[in-house]
């Protein structure tokens, strides 16, 4: 009699990781940005699940300095988790400046591929303070 229960049981126990696994909250995309990153990308005002959601994207680059990248989204495919790797989409809007691009993390491997990204050039001084002394001006297109 026992071991008739014991398939329902595996059975539930999988089914139900499998359904914690699915109903990740956006909360631990965002934590584990910012523990990747050590600090260096925040997701504010999150929503969504780990798989797919929005958020405000700011970075503190140098350290000390928080740039607004405003209202993000992000898409993670977790089929790629079976091959170690992390494949996510990302696309971030703000007034002037638009970003789409994707970010894949291995073991000991960081790339970014299929970069859009269109913003003002005096905001380059923000991250490499050299460019300040010739002032650019204009818009900056940048595509991988």
């Amino acid at each position: 009699m026992k071991k008739r229960w014991l398939p329902y049981v595996i059975f539930g126990l999988v089914f139900y990781l499998l359904f914690l696994v699915i109903e990740m909250p956006a909360s631990w995309f965002a934590w584990g940005l910012n523990r990747y990153t050590n600090g260096a990308l925040r997701l504010d005002a999150i929503a969504g699940s780990l798989w797919h959601g929005n958020g405000r994207l700011v970075i503190f680059y140098p350290k000390s300095v928080p740039h607004d990248f405003g209202n993000t989204e992000w898409r993670i495919n977790p089929l790629w988790l079976f091959a170690g790797r992390v494949h996510v989409s990302l696309e971030s809007n703000t007034r002037d400046a638009q970003i789409k691009t994707t970010l894949n993390i291995g073991q000991k491997k960081f790339t970014v591929t299929d970069t859009d990204a269109t913003f003002p050039a005096a905001s380059i001084g923000s991250f490499y303070q050299p460019a300040t002394l010739i002032g650019p001006q204009g818009r900056v297109k940048f595509h991988t």
